[in-house]
């Protein structure tokens, strides 16, 4: 008899674990699984920097030493560079980081590793005085404290929906849907994120000053 009520303690405790780990994964999911997002509030954005990752200026140039150019797959670079300019420029009208600085800086202080992905420890190394978010999950309430505090984020999403990896920058949203800027866009008009189907699968932020939460 004790054996079994050993048991079925033993299964209640394993079953709660379970439950919380649902719970958990829920609201935190994986990069992988992204998840549909939409704001609670608005968000407006007075001037956005409109950047193309494929810009004759730095298209060709590569993601530190890896083989990956600007023009592959610097759209997180090029996301980041102009969410630091907009931020900037709020007190200085004249500042700019355009992605082909933002890259040789990267470049030159190894804050890529050999595949051309951004080391994320290592970004305080090439930029004095910003911060670094790198979110662990999805939530849209981290992007909309971004944009309360005057930080834009960068987040991952699929290209039209379900198509390659890809990054925008969050710039502004109404009381329904999140806008862009979208360094593989032509066009210098914010992209509303539903063209990504509304999901997002990770959120980083490079900003230059702390957030109040």
């Amino acid at each position: 008899m004790k054996h079994k009520k050993t048991v079925f303690i033993m299964i209640a405790v394993v079953l709660l674990i379970a439950a919380a780990a649902a719970l958990l994964y829920r609201k935190y999911r994986p990069d992988n699984e992204g998840r549909v997002v939409q704001p609670q509030a608005a968000f407006s954005c007075a001037s956005i920097s409109f950047y193309r990752q494929r810009d004759a200026a730095w298209a060709d140039d590569h993601l530190g030493e890896s083989r990956f150019t600007m023009a592959s797959s610097g759209c997180l670079t090029t996301a980041l560079a102009a969410g630091l300019e907009m931020e900037k420029q709020k007190e200085d009208p004249a500042y700019e980081l355009t992605p082909g600085e933002l890259n040789r800086l990267f470049s030159d202080k190894g804050v890529y590793n050999s595949s051309g992905d951004i080391v994320w420890g290592t970004i305080s190394n090439a930029l004095d005085g910003v911060q670094v978010y790198v979110g662990k999950g999805v939530d849209n309430t981290i992007i909309d404290d971004f944009l309360r505090e005057g930080n834009y984020p960068a987040v991952r999403v699929r290209v039209g929906g379900n198509g390659a990896m890809h990054w925008v920058l969050i710039v502004s949203s109404d009381e329904t849907m999140y806008y862009c800027m979208d360094p593989l866009s032509q066009q210098t008009t914010a992209v509303p994120l539903s063209s990504f189907d509304s999901k997002i699968y990770s959120i980083r932020c490079v900003y230059w000053k702390a957030p109040s939460y």
